[in-house]
């Protein structure tokens, strides 16, 4: 935990209440540079009381805001790496520039001094140019902040710690009865084998969601991946309906049929 990190976060961060929550979870974990900070977004879940697919957002919104830089998978077993971005506040506009005007009488000389540098006219000032001002203001302009590119909306591979949370089991619980917990483990399995840019997702509980549904479909027509719906079980087989009929058709006809008498 870096108190220093967490008083930059509280006095100087442009970031919204919840978002600035999460921000403060990482400077929990951060050291005093604000780096080294490998919190899963399970823990910051737990840290915060939000949901998991809250805190993504919220990363999501620091890091475009330029408050968080996001490794992707660069920390100890696969993890994100994040670092916090400490900008030094804007500076006062007026407190460091000094801006003083002395005139000589009869010289026609002026001289300014702008933040310790010197600049000295000689000669007459043009007629009915306004007369400097100590007292006028100067204006001071903030540099802008690059944001990085595509950084909200980068996709990521599947967490490897990816399970269902409670909100998402009383989202199925509620629209997608008929799915069991099994679903889930199918996901996972299914999305961390595919290669490439295809097992590339911006939001993982959102794909969930939708194999959910799209399970729940095919349950309440009676398919499932593998037509295990349409199988039974008899003696430890799993058989389709027609040949277990057939089996149970034949013992019958067996258990119905008089002993055979052996030789006397």
């Amino acid at each position: 935990m870096s108190v220093r990190v967490m008083t930059w976060v509280w006095s100087h961060s442009r970031s919204n209440p919840t978002h600035r929550l999460v921000l403060l979870a990482i400077a929990d974990c951060a050291n005093d540079a604000g780096e080294q900070a490998y919190p899963s977004a399970a823990t910051l879940a737990k840290k915060t009381g939000l949901s998991e697919r809250g805190v993504r957002a919220a990363l999501a919104g620091l890091a475009t805001l330029g408050e968080l830089q996001i490794d992707y998978k660069a920390g100890p077993r696969g993890c994100n790496r994040y670092r916090i971005v400490m900008k030094d506040p804007a500076p006062d506009a007026g407190s460091d520039t000094l801006h003083e005007v002395h005139s000589a009488r009869g010289a026609g000389s002026t001289r300014h001094e702008v933040q310790g540098t010197r600049h000295e006219t000689t000669g007459n000032p043009a007629r009915g140019a306004p007369e400097p001002s100590e007292n006028r203001p100067t204006t001071s302009v903030e540099p802008s902040v690059p944001r990085k590119r595509g950084s909200a909306t980068k996709g990521t591979r599947i967490p490897d710690d990816f399970a269902a949370t409670a909100d998402m089991i009383a989202w199925a619980r509620t629209n997608t009865p008929l799915v069991g917990i099994r679903e889930t483990a199918a996901f996972v399995d299914y999305w961390r084998g595919q290669p490439g840019a295809r097992g590339v997702k911006a939001d993982w509980p959102a794909t969930w969601r939708n194999w959910m549904r799209r399970s729940q479909k095919d349950a309440e027509s009676g398919r499932t991946n593998g037509r295990a719906s349409s199988m039974v079980e008899v003696n430890g087989m799993r058989l389709r309906p027609e040949r277990a009929e057939q089996i149970a058709r034949r013992a019958r006809f067996m258990t119905d049929q008089p002993a055979l008498e052996g030789p006397r």
